[in-house]
């Protein structure tokens, strides 16, 4: 993409120009990333530490790894949120997973935070797959980068 900018219009058309493709790239290559990168971290610190015996595992058909059950969407023009949306009824599972506190029975995690979110955002800070998928995402709109 190259722009003549003379002027200050010019200016605020390359900014506005450039802002609408982050947001495209973060909701077409930086959104699955950080989403599979979740979907990792679910299977880690929340489902590999025990095996049910009460319950069978939704998992990918209806749980917490479920595409279906994580959400994506920008909340204004440079904020992406990636977030569990997985209900029992009126109860939020993933802030109960995270935090260890809601569990309607007796269950040897009830007050263990699996806080798959943080591990998630250390994770990705260790990486910098979003980062990766950011730069990946604006090169296939055209942008150089370096």
């Amino acid at each position: 993409m190259k722009i003549n900018v003379s002027s200050t219009k010019d200016l605020n058309k390359l900014f506005a120009e450039l802002q609408r493709r982050v947001n495209v790239t973060q909701t077409t290559d930086v959104a699955p990333t950080v989403r599979e990168e979740m979907k990792d971290q679910i299977e880690q610190v929340v489902y590999s530490v025990y095996d049910p015996k009460e319950y069978e595992r939704q998992m990918d058909d209806g749980g917490l790894i479920d595409d279906e059950n994580i959400d994506t969407y920008m909340t204004d023009a440079t904020t992406l949120v990636v977030e569990s949306n997985r209900f029992d009824g009126d109860k939020n599972v993933g802030e109960v997973v995270v935090t260890g506190q809601g569990y309607s029975f007796p269950f040897a995690y009830n007050g263990v935070a699996r806080d798959y979110i943080e591990a998630t955002k250390d994770s990705l800070e260790a990486t910098n797959a979003h980062v990766a998928a950011l730069a990946m995402g604006l090169k296939k709109t055209g942008l150089q980068i370096k």
